[in-house]
């Protein structure tokens, strides 16, 4: 039932970087945390693609006010979409690095990574702190009063369970009286919040949930038994049921649960937000972005069009 095998095949970001000329493009090999080096880009590596070069010339241009160096809000533990690298943990890899990087290059920009819980990244954007978020981070209505974004991919979410109760999931009502997990501040959160309570009403037991601060951690908790099930994006939970094996199971997906997803951007710098729109503009215009879905086993009809959702 779910929808990628969690591979991560595919060309990587340099090879697609030196096929348009847009050497040094790649996060895996100068995306850093906070405490190393911040990653470097340079302008005439965009300009060597001609298409792609001109556009980003132009934004630069238009938008003579983009910072320097940029602070990245990440929790750095969420693959295939940001997660610390297993041979060098000081690098930050994953499909939004990769499209971080490719974003920088094109507005000229430097970029160190802050890592942080998953809450965290969206107070640190919404504060200013970090200007910029990535994680896999849902628009919804209440971020985007927050938080300004530039969606560039949809998500959907399906539950992953013990093998042992997979025969009795047939509907998010069977969720009842089971022990899940989820991370803190999480739209899965409120969700899971929001069907414990229609149980309870419906005169069945309530949902036992338990808060963490990243899914590595529920998806190992769960593998170990001590949860019955959780919720997540679809392209997370593919890993993990590799990884897991027959310790985790699929089951149904969660309909009311698909968002799109983007860079989250701090209403402080409405300039930065307009760049970064403009710039996702014209990588998926330039067919940029489908190669990097490809790589980390996304598939390209998970693009969904680049605009500054305000």
């Amino acid at each position: 039932m779910h929808r990628r095998s969690g591979a991560f095949t595919g060309i990587s970001v340099v090879a697609l970087a030196a096929s348009l000329a847009l050497v040094a493009c790649s996060s895996s090999s100068s995306s850093s945390s906070s405490s190393s080096t911040p990653a470097s880009t340079s302008a005439a590596a965009v300009d060597g693609s001609m298409a792609l070069g001109s556009t980003c010339a132009g934004i630069r241009s238009k938008n003579s006010g983009l910072p320097a160096s940029v602070s990245v809000g990440t929790s750095s533990s969420e693959p295939p979409d940001a997660y610390a690298n297993p041979k060098n943990p000081n690098q930050i890899i994953g499909l939004e690095p990769d499209i971080m990087a490719v974003v920088a290059q094109c507005l000229g920009f430097k970029y160190t990574y802050v890592p942080a819980g998953f809450d965290n990244v969206i107070a640190a954007v919404q504060s200013g702190r970090t200007p910029l978020g990535i994680e896999g981070v849902f628009v919804t209505p209440a971020r985007e009063q927050v938080l300004d974004f530039v969606p560039y991919r949809v998500s959907e979410e399906e539950a992953v369970v013990r093998p042992s109760v997979a025969s009795r999931i047939h509907t998010v009502n069977d969720f009842c009286g089971l022990t899940t997990g989820v991370t803190t501040g999480s739209v899965e959160l409120e969700y899971l919040q929001s069907v414990s309570a229609q149980c309870v009403k419906s005169g069945k037991p309530k949902i036992t949930i338990n808060v963490y601060q990243d899914v590595g951690t529920i998806f190992l908790t769960l593998a170990n038994g001590r949860l019955d099930f959780s919720i997540g994006a679809a392209e997370l939970v593919a890993p993990a049921l590799k990884e897991y094996g027959s310790k985790l199971a699929a089951s149904i997906i969660i309909s009311a649960l698909t968002f799109k997803i983007g860079i989250a951007i701090s209403k402080h710098d409405p300039e930065l937000a307009q760049a970064v729109a403009a710039a996702m503009e014209a990588i998926q215009a330039n067919n940029l972005e489908g190669p990097i879905l490809k790589k980390w086993d996304y598939l390209p009809s998970d693009q969904v069009a680049a605009t500054l959702d305000t």
